[in-house]
């Protein structure tokens, strides 16, 4: 009865009203709602980016390190894949019509004619360029 008297009465409002107390329980988990937040939005990001042609991981990276802001990227990312191709006249390698010197052969590249250029995923077409 004795030891009854001398410690404290607490009771269930008065711990939680003490806000070190709280903040001190929650510890170990302070970090999981942003571990799961980047998770999310790490999937989100990695799936958009491999649909767009790109690179699973690298976006998934992406998405976890900067959650918002790697999704709101990678919607506006432009794929490769619709880009129109041409072929370089030295070395016959399909190349995209943006690159201006031919990664194979350094050859400078300039605009082509309209009817050399390829819309993306058509066959190659033969040449006298071409190599066997």
């Amino acid at each position: 009865m004795q030891a009854a008297l001398t410690e404290p009465a607490t009771s269930g409002a008065a711990l939680v009203s003490d806000p070190t107390r709280r903040l001190r329980d929650n510890l170990p988990m302070a970090g999981g709602a942003y571990v799961l937040i980047a998770l999310t939005f790490g999937i989100a990001t990695g799936v958009i980016g491999r649909a767009k042609g790109s690179s699973f991981l690298l976006w998934f990276l992406i998405g976890g390190i900067v959650p918002l802001l790697g999704l709101i990227v990678v919607i506006l990312y432009r794929g490769e894949t619709r880009e129109p191709e041409r072929l370089c006249p030295n070395c016959g390698k399909d190349l995209k019509l943006y690159v201006q010197v031919c990664p194979r052969c350094g050859t400078d590249l300039y605009l082509p004619d309209p009817s050399e250029v390829r819309p993306p995923g058509a066959g190659r077409t033969p040449t006298s360029a071409t190599r066997p």
